[in-house]
C-alpha cells in the first residue's frame, strides 16, 4: 500500500491516510491522524522496512513543519492586523487628547477673565 499524496495550499503535499482507515478497529480510526502507517508487507528486509520507516518519519516532518509555519503566519498576520488596529486607536486618541488639552487651555483662560469681571464688579 502506498501512500497518495494531494496537493494543499502552501504545502507541495500531505499524505492521505483514508485507505488505511478501512483495515483499522473503531478505536484505532479515531487516532488514525496520530499514528503511524502500518508497515507494507512488500517489505521484506530490516533495510527495506528502516527506509520506509525513515521516508514515512520524514514525510511526517515535512507536514508538522508545513502546518508550523502556516500557524506562524497566521499568528503574525493577527498580530500585525492588532498592531495596525492599536496604532489607528492611538492616532485618534493623540488627536483627542490635543484637542482637549486646547479646549482646557480656552476654559481656563474664559475662566479667568469671568474671575476678572467678578473681581471688578465687587
Amino acid at each position: 500500500a502506498v501512500v497518495s499524496t494531494q496537493s494543499t495550499g502552501d504545502c507541495k503535499s500531505e499524505p492521505d491516510y483514508s485507505s488505511y482507515a478501512k483495515f483499522m478497529k473503531e478505536p484505532d480510526r479515531r487516532r488514525s491522524g496520530r499514528q503511524s502507517v502500518p508497515v507494507p508487507a512488500h517489505l521484506k528486509t530490516e533495510t527495506e522496512i528502516k527506509t520506509w520507516k525513515r521516508q514515512q518519519r520524514m514525510i511526517k516532518n515535512r507536514e508538522s513543519a508545513c502546518l508550523s509555519r502556516k500557524r506562524k503566519k497566521e499568528y503574525l498576520q493577527n498580530v500585525e492586523t492588532k498592531l495596525a488596529i492599536s496604532s489607528e486607536q492611538n492616532l485618534h486618541l493623540l488627536r483627542d487628547n490635543d484637542d482637549l488639552r486646547k479646549q482646557n487651555g480656552s476654559l481656563k483662560n474664559e475662566n479667568t477673565l469671568l474671575l476678572e469681571a467678578l473681581d471688578r464688579l465687587n
